[in-house]
């Protein structure tokens, strides 16, 4: 009787296929999510609430202080949280559409125009020659001159703190001259 080997070559293959069925088994991760056949449970992100911020709102609102509001809220709705504005506010002067950020300030200025303007003549810096603007503190010939030359290259102010573009002019000059002049 002859002796009959078994191929070579089965061997090598039922090798490669019991390798690939073990790759197959992990690749797939039926080994380590319980087996075949065994649903892989995914559970959804959590939706968190809608992320808080602080803001201190400031000025001429009835209310100042520290408010808690939703992130990606707008200034307008801050300002409406301290209560809205009180009268003479500026209100007009800050970009109520803005979006808030935590720490935030909003300041509410007071229209001081509108306030004093009742018993007090204001100097309108868009249109007041040399000799008017000269009248405020601070403001001699030479800086009224920059004041006019200012005004003639640039166009006419379009608020009362844009005096300050002018050369000479910083903000302790115009603290002194600011319930002094109107637009």
């Amino acid at each position: 009787m002859e002796r009959r080997t078994i191929f070579p070559g089965y061997v090598l293959i039922g090798g490669i296929v019991v390798v690939l069925l073990i790759a197959m088994g992990f690749l797939s991760g039926s080994f380590f999510d319980g087996g075949p056949g065994q649903p892989v449970v995914v559970k959804p992100e959590k939706k968190d609430a809608p992320a808080r911020i602080l803001v201190y709102v400031a000025g001429a609102v009835n209310s100042p202080g520290v408010y808690e509001m939703s992130d990606g809220g707008r200034v307008f709705e801050a300002v409406k949280a301290a209560g809205g504005t009180i009268p003479y506010a500026d209100a007009a002067s800050i970009d109520m559409a803005g979006a808030l950020e935590d720490g935030m300030r909003i300041y509410v200025p007071l229209d001081i125009t509108a306030r004093e303007s009742a018993g007090r003549t204001l100097i309108n810096i868009n249109t007041a020659n040399r000799e008017e603007l000269s009248v405020l503190p601070g403001i001699g010939p030479v800086t009224a001159d920059k004041i006019i030359d200012w005004r003639d290259q640039h166009g006419s102010f379009t608020t009362r703190e844009d005096i300050m573009k002018v050369p000479s002019i910083g903000e302790g000059k115009y603290r002194k001259i600011e319930n002094q002049i109107t637009l």
